[in-house]
């Protein structure tokens, strides 16, 4: 198989990949609500865009490790979901508002823009 050829199959695999784990994982990921979350949105991207272009890694080594991830990130999230302390944990303290507060001004102050 030529370069260009690899590297195209490798691209879309690494797309299918992706989507299917947000699909298992829902809209929580898309949000990136929690820091777990984003880092996890964030390392699993870096090893979609190694398993495209870095042909010199085993394809096998990227699929184990995006089935890795995929897998420590939907126990956390089932974990989280089942335990309160364990998601105070891992997801912190929310956000609350009180009737006073201006949110555009919080959301600014906190770098969230609509």
């Amino acid at each position: 198989m030529s370069r260009s050829m690899e590297i195209i199959f490798r691209t879309i695999t690494a797309f299918i990949l992706l989507w299917v784990f947000v699909q298992l994982l829902g809209k929580q990921t898309i949000a990136q609500r929690t820091y777990h979350l984003y880092i996890a949105s964030i390392t699993m991207g870096t090893i979609a865009g190694n398993l495209a272009f870095n042909i010199k890694i085993k394809f096998l080594y990227f699929i184990i490790a995006m089935i890795i991830m995929g897998t420590v990130v939907f126990m956390l999230n089932l974990v989280s979901d089942r335990n309160p302390r364990f998601r105070k944990c891992i997801a912190g303290e929310p956000a609350t508002f009180s009737k006073r507060t201006n949110s555009r001004r919080f959301n600014e102050a906190n770098g969230l823009f609509p």
